[in-house]
């Protein structure tokens, strides 16, 4: 708990491991204050509570690619703007994403896209939201 794994790359986990994420945990997507990709040839799971933290920037985002499933129970999406943004941004793709994120951001909801292979952060019906 409390851990967090950071940074833009590829993380090879074979066909055997998964990254688990527990409660109190972070995936913080891309470099410091840039726009990034992580790359997980493997399967994710998103304990209760696990953090995943993208940076957004115009209509560009961080974005976890994860080449199998992502398991998720009930975690938090928090997000960071370096530059003035316009939702949706894709800021998670897999084989299949089961469970669900929530954001910790107002204004911004988490939505599933493409048979459950995509998640994106979009403005909530009824609030405006600016990202500066």
């Amino acid at each position: 708990a409390g851990a967090v794994l950071a940074g833009a790359g590829v993380i090879d986990l074979g066909t055997s491991a998964a990254l688990t994420v527990d409660a109190g945990g972070m995936v913080s997507v891309g470099p410091t204050d840039a726009i990034g990709t992580l790359t997980v040839n493997g399967d994710a799971t998103f304990g209760d509570g696990a953090v995943l933290r993208v940076d957004v920037c115009g209509t560009t985002a961080d974005r976890l690619a994860v080449s199998g499933s992502v398991a998720v129970a009930d975690g938090v999406v928090s997000v960071e703007a370096i530059g003035a943004g316009t939702a949706p941004w894709c800021i998670l793709t897999a084989s299949e994403i089961t469970g669900s994120f929530r954001s910790a951001t107002s204004g911004l909801a988490v939505s599933r896209r493409a048979n459950n292979t995509e998640l994106w952060l979009v403005k909530n019906l009824g609030t405006l939201v600016a990202i500066h």
